[in-house]
């Protein structure tokens, strides 16, 4: 590719780093340091770096793209004190000036796993990839994303919230991992689950509008994030278990507590009558008439409409081994069915909300798979080589960054194209318009016969 520092900046790239600049300049105390200019101009060429063509998106590689000296890249990533949780604070408020945002947004909360051959990278043991859809040896993150519904499937815009390695107990209580990987003293262990509650707070506190928060049923099927959403008053569509999860009508009258001091056998919580059918999400399929189901195409997909039958009803949680308790947790039950398949939804605070809108926020997952995959392929998520976990946030905070930048070109052109560019595809053209930089100024060619030598180079476009 050449030397890309010689002038062969992305303009645009440039701009949107430039408000990131206070970050790359001051530690979380907020203290400044004297080489603060060397630490911003490193940030700019690591986010052009991944950028760029190449098949691994790691230091050594990275830094001969952009012509630096990879010790350069290397002491940014893995040693500058840089505040990654910052970063991504002033990414959600530059999203937002730019209005990629809305009430109609939508956070979805996952988690995506990095394959790993060693025992060293931090976070790293023996746990499920969705990548292999087994255990592997591999390291975990919990992510949200926020996601702008389009008019079709593959108009959405998507952008990081934030990102959080998981770090498992083994890790987290053994002072000699923790001292090998630099893991800070303030990070204990925490699920999932709280590492999820923690990035859904960071966009309640950055006030990111947002009409609910959606997750699989991975997440779903915990009772106690359901109600963690359910105490900050944040609607939510998730999935749950199809067999799993134990339902009453909402209607039902409760056996409530007698009001005596605590003493055994008496019940100090609501109880379900003996005679009241518990009901699963597959039960509740199973004896609902076929006038309660509703035939709903939801979107336009890119090789058709995309529908199905779903049906909903009021309920009630329970479980059914603990006295038959009766929680305070009452839902929408949404039920999907396409032929034998069935899936089923929990859905809160949004009582108002046709079935159709439930139906959307469901289908509203699948942008983060997508994502996960393009912040992966396009953007090397996944290639990152170093073992520390600064390192390791620093590296996808600036692949957060580098994914969101491309997201507000994709806005830009979205009442320009006639169907909106993918990312990939917007990736592509700031490739092409690099390298015609380079056959203009290093070869000395036209613009017209630096386009033409371009389409003899059929590698730039998988790469």
């Amino acid at each position: 590719m050449g030397d890309v520092r010689r002038g062969e900046s992305i303009g645009e790239l440039d701009i949107f780093a430039d408000g990131f600049l206070r970050c790359w300049g001051c530690n979380p105390s907020g203290r400044r340091w004297v080489r603060k200019k060397n630490t911003q101009e490193a940030g700019k060429g690591y986010l052009r770096a991944l950028l760029l063509p190449g098949v691994r998106k790691s230091m050594a590689p990275m830094a001969s793209r952009i012509g630096v000296d990879p010790n350069v890249l290397q002491q940014f990533v893995t040693d500058s004190p840089w505040d990654d949780e910052e970063v991504a604070r002033t990414n959600i408020r530059i999203m937002m000036e730019k209005g990629i945002s809305g009430p109609q947004g939508v956070l979805v909360l996952d988690d995506t796993s990095m394959l790993k051959r060693g025992e060293k990278s931090v976070g790293v043991t023996q746990q499920y990839s969705g990548q292999v859809g087994d255990a592997a040896n591999c390291q975990a993150a919990v992510s949200c994303l926020y996601v702008l519904p389009g008019k079709r499937n593959s108009d959405f815009l998507s952008w990081p919230v934030g990102i959080q390695l998981y770090l498992p107990k083994e890790w987290a209580n053994s002072k000699k991992r923790r001292r090998e990987a630099r893991v800070p003293e303030e990070v204990v262990f925490l699920n999932k689950n709280q590492i999820g509650i923690k990035l859904i707070d960071r966009a309640v506190e950055e006030n990111l509008p947002f009409q609910a928060v959606v997750m699989d049923a991975s997440y779903g099927s915990m009772g106690t994030l359901r109600r963690e959403l359910r105490k900050r008053g944040l609607p939510y569509v998730v999935g749950v278990s199809r067999t799993m999860l134990n339902t009453i009508p909402e209607d039902t009258p409760l056996i409530m507590p007698t009001g005596q001091p605590p003493r055994k056998f008496v019940r100090q919580f609501p109880s379900y009558p003996r005679d009241v059918e518990v009901h699963t999400p597959k039960a509740w399929a199973e004896s609902l008439s076929k006038d309660e189901w509703h035939h709903i195409v939801w979107i336009d997909g890119s090789k058709g409409p995309l529908e199905g039958d779903f049906a909903r009803v009021r309920v009630r949680i329970v479980h059914r081994r603990r006295g038959r308790r009766a929680t305070d947790e009452t839902d929408s039950l949404l039920l999907e069915k396409h032929g034998e398949e069935l899936k089923a939804f929990l859905a809160w605070g949004l009582d108002d909300r046709s079935l159709e809108d439930l139906v959307r926020l469901a289908h509203t997952r699948w942008a983060i798979e997508q994502s996960y995959q393009q912040m992966k392929n396009e953007l090397g998520l996944d290639h990152f080589e170093g073992r520390t976990w600064r390192g390791w946030h620093h590296h996808a905070t600036l692949v957060m960054m580098a994914f969101s930048f491309l997201t507000t070109l994709r806005a830009k052109g979205e009442t320009a194209e006639k169907d909106m560019l993918t990312l990939p595809e917007i990736r592509r053209r700031i490739v092409k318009k690099v390298c015609m930089q380079i056959l203009m100024s290093e070869l000395g060619l036209t613009k017209k016969e630096a386009k033409k030598a371009l389409r003899v180079l059929p590698w730039l476009w998988d790469t």
